[in-house]
């Protein structure tokens, strides 16, 4: 129990702080590439302004702050930028401009604006060019800005903080993993003080009882029995019951508990367990309604499937209204086993009742799910891997559902 809890709290941490990173990696790289797509479409501005070309000027004086980052007021503009343009004059390119640029022919040039230009292309990233189609009054125009070296400086960034993400992370799930035990520390400390209480309680209480029920015996053999002493056996054997299973839950909570896995043939162990409650719940005008599928396999510790089985008829049996059915229904979905057993009950409240597994829980409004019993069926289910529901969509109707 106590790992399973650091395994989850170990978990969490780390799903919240991965999310955290995520966003603060995702955030970081895309205002990035905003701002050097924002900053290549101002340069594209001024060359789509001045027919293709960057003007050559000097800084002007008196620049305010706000300013400096304006493209069309950077004197050096002209000389940073690598850029070319293909005019196209009725469907047909007609000239090439490759003065600013090194590394693109003609060729190249012109196969790559009839690419865009058949496909209607009119802006976006060819490769690591930058583009933009133009119309003027007499012509058309392709202008490519070359934002290689932007968009490595953005790759490597980007690989970097997800690097240096992994890295943090690598380094934080280390330091949870240490802390985890101190976290969990003091509960543990009180799931250790509570099993011993369990332990020794068992201990205490089985000698009184013992010497109770040996005393009540005597009795019965002089006196006979008579309404006391059968009321006397009666709390005995509830305490005992209780005691038993409280060891049993406790045993069941630990980590280290293992059960005995085999593979049997559900569908004859489910009617073993039945067989009595058959003729149980007839005596108490309650009708037991079984479904079960033809020689269904499972694969899990027969002991205990068998005791879940019995815990959720003695359940239903014990609290549902007189002379109503109980339908229970055991088959297969998949690669699951299904239990569903449904009852007509008073006070049910609408909606999930998954509270009813509490240890001890109990409610003025319904009788169903009191003392220990369903948190030992949970149990059961939690070591077989599945997963126990309780809920209500019928009025005075309650459905207990396991998946195994």
């Amino acid at each position: 129990m106590i790992n399973s809890l650091r395994k989850k709290f170990i978990v969490f941490t780390m799903l919240v702080l991965s999310t955290l990173f995520f966003i603060i990696v995702a955030t970081i790289n895309i205002v990035n590439y905003i701002s050097i797509n924002n900053n290549a479409d101002g340069i594209i501005d001024i060359l789509e302004d001045n027919n293709g070309i960057i003007p050559d000027r000097k800084p002007e004086p008196n620049i305010k702050p706000s300013d400096k980052n304006n493209p069309s007021l950077d004197g050096e503009l002209s000389f940073r930028s690598r850029y070319f343009t293909v005019t196209i004059i009725d469907d047909e390119v007609t000239s090439i401009n490759l003065d600013r640029i090194a590394m693109i022919d003609e060729v190249t040039a012109k196969n790559i604006t009839n690419e865009l230009y058949q496909n209607n292309k009119q802006n976006g990233f060819y490769n690591n060019y930058k583009y933009r189609f133009v119309n003027y009054s007499d012509s058309s125009m392709y202008i490519f800005l070359d934002c290689n070296m932007e968009l490595q400086n953005f790759n490597s960034f980007l690989i970097a903080s997800i690097w240096i993400s992994l890295g943090g992370l690598a380094v934080i799930f280390i330091i949870v993993f240490i802390t985890s035990t101190i976290a969990t520390k003091p509960i543990a400390e009180s799931y250790r003080k509570q099993k011993e209480f369990i332990t020794n309680i068992n201990h205490e209480i089985k000698t009184p009882l013992s010497i109770i029920k040996a005393t009540n015996e005597i009795i019965e053999m002089n006196d006979g029995k008579n309404e006391w002493t059968e009321i006397i056996d009666g709390q005995i054997n509830k305490l005992t019951e209780l005691t038993e299973k409280l060891i049993f839950l406790s045993k069941m909570n630990e980590d280290t508990q293992k059960i005995n896995n085999q593979e049997f043939n559900l569908t004859q162990i489910s009617y073993e367990v039945i067989e009595p409650f058959i003729i149980l719940a007839k005596s108490k005008n309650k009708e037991l309604i079984i479904n079960i599928e033809d020689n269904m396999k499972y694969y899990g510790d027969v002991s205990l499937i068998g005791q879940l089985i019995s815990i959720l008829l003695d359940n239903a049996i014990k609290y549902s209204i007189d002379n109503t059915a109980i339908n229970l229904e055991i088959y297969s979905q998949g690669k699951n086993k299904k239990i569903k057993i449904t009852n007509v009950s008073d006070n049910i409240k609408p909606g999930k009742l998954d509270y009813l597994f509490e240890r001890f829980y109990k409610d003025d409004n319904t009788s169903n799910g009191q003392g220990i019993g369903l948190s030992i069926a949970k149990a059961i289910v939690l070591a077989h891997k599945g997963k126990i529901q309780a809920y209500s969509y019928e009025i005075n109707k309650i459905t207990f559902l396991i998946t195994l």
